[in-house]
């Protein structure tokens, strides 16, 4: 395990801008990370009664361990449909990530989560959802890297707002450059998104609300192939921002466990009730 990770921190570092100083700095914030996919069913008080997880095979032992270990600790918020408590069951992501604590050593966690649920025209559904451009700039560089949108929308199904909730990029340079790249990222999926349209919910508890809020990430890649399914991928990730309109609880619970082309809309699907899991 310990080669792998020198081999996925070495295509980090090699990716690197010539920078000033600051970039050993960054380059000690770097994480890796992965995507696991599977399901999940809850009994009527909300424990959890089955966990699956996709692709056993393309994961290692201690990856299925860790989330078969944090799961058994689960409890969800009960789904109540007519006053009446059901069994339920929904899709599960779930974003494990690793970082260094020393030479050889590292900690791994399950950091953030996304449950859906079976339940038709529930949620906002996409109706058109054109991809940004490449930045021109961004791409002579080899500039690579995803940002997390979060998108609010009315109720004709236009964006009322967006905002770049988090950018996290595989290039490393020093803290004032690194600001620059990932705002030209953020322009650029900020911009399109903008001009992005939706479905709103037909059904469920949100279908009368004001407006919804839904997290989107964008990925740009020089490579168009997504990433295996269990595949590490490093990189640095950019700082949190602030989102005044999005209920801050809601926000955390999903954060980055998304695969790339997915949409979610905060405050649906199952709800988690306890921690996802120690380190």
């Amino acid at each position: 395990m310990n080669g792998k990770w020198a081999v996925v921190l070495l295509l980090l570092l090699a990716t690197g801008v010539a920078s000033a100083q600051g970039a050993g700095a960054v380059r000690k914030q770097a994480e890796s990370s992965l995507l696991v996919t599977g399901a999940v069913a809850i009994d009527q008080e909300g424990h959890l009664t089955h966990v699956t997880i996709d692709k056993r095979d393309a994961l290692s032992p201690g990856v299925i361990e860790l989330v078969e270990t944090a799961s058994s600790q689960w409890m969800f918020k009960p789904v109540v449909v007519d006053g009446r408590a059901m069994r339920a069951k929904g899709p599960m992501t779930l974003r494990v990530v690793a970082r260094k604590v020393d030479e050889g050593h590292y900690q791994v966690q399950i950091r953030s989560a996304t449950f859906g649920s079976e339940d038709a025209g529930a949620g906002v559904a996409s109706l058109k959802m054109d991809p940004p451009a490449y930045p021109e700039a961004a791409f002579r560089m080899g500039l690579a890297g995803t940002v997390y949108l979060l998108v609010r929308i009315g109720r004709d199904g236009k964006v009322e707002d967006v905002i770049a909730e988090q950018t996290n990029l595989k290039t490393v340079a020093s803290e004032h450059e690194m600001k620059a790249l990932r705002a030209m990222l953020e322009r650029a999926s900020v911009g399109a998104a903008r001009k992005w349209k939706f479905t709103p919910p037909t059904a469920g508890p949100e279908v009368d609300a004001t407006h919804w809020v839904v997290r989107v990430p964008v990925s740009y890649r020089l490579d168009a192939a997504k990433p295996k399914y269990g595949t590490w991928e490093s990189y640095i990730p950019g700082p949190r921002a602030i989102v005044p309109w999005a209920d801050g609880g809601l926000v955390l619970a999903g954060a980055d466990a998304m695969p790339d082309g997915a949409l979610y809309q905060l405050g649906t699907g199952l709800q988690l009730l306890t921690p996802l899991g120690p380190g």
